[in-house]
């Protein structure tokens, strides 16, 4: 039994267990061979997924189970050896209300916020983000409204519209442009060196 009664996100994992994430009671789960419904438990122990508010869960193809929260960042449990891992923005994430996540053909995840788009790529742990000014719709997405349509490309709901792209052709920067003063002044007389 699911001990409260706002179910927010399901999620069924590759062993068909059914992941239940709630409005303030964290995450239960449905043990298929067991039969019962569980707590999760994690090492170390996290109030989070005892009592935080679960916006969307994702198993990626490795089996890791991405978790969404509302405050808390993001989240990657290892059902196997049950460890969780934290991802705020220290780590890049562009907000801490995380909306919807989905995994890119390469094994990228991406997480929509209230605060822009964002990439993890586990080659540097780290995410890049994205807004408005880099051709977003919105910095604001929308709950329950990120998919990934059959060729690959992501469908995202913000309040300003739909955004529709294909995030392998999504290309970083990796060239910092070499700075090039021009003029220099102060109180608007210019100075000359």
């Amino acid at each position: 039994k699911v001990d409260h009664s706002n179910v927010m996100c399901l999620l069924e994992d590759n062993d068909g267990d059914i992941w239940f994430g709630t409005e303030g009671k964290g995450i239960y789960v449905f043990d298929k061979q067991a039969n019962k419904t569980l707590r999760v438990n994690t090492i170390p122990e996290n109030s989070v997924i005892d009592n935080g508010i679960i916006k969307d869960l994702f198993q990626d193809s490795k089996g890791n189970i991405w978790i969404a929260t509302e405050g808390n960042g993001l989240m990657k449990y290892n059902k196997a050896d049950k460890t969780l891992i934290e991802y705020t923005k220290e780590q890049g994430l562009p907000g801490m209300i995380i909306l919807g996540i989905q995994e890119d053909n390469s094994g990228n995840i991406w997480v929509s916020t209230y605060d822009g788009l964002a990439i993890f790529r586990e080659f540097n742990n780290q995410f890049t983000a994205f807004y408005s000014y880099d051709g977003l719709s919105s910095n604001e997405f929308n709950a329950e409204a990120f998919i990934k349509l059959t060729d690959g490309s992501f469908l995202l709901g913000s309040i300003n519209g739909i955004d529709i792209f294909d995030p392998l052709s999504v290309r970083f920067n990796q060239n910092i442009p070499r700075v090039l003063f021009t003029k220099f002044s102060i109180f608007n007389q210019p100075i000359l060196p």
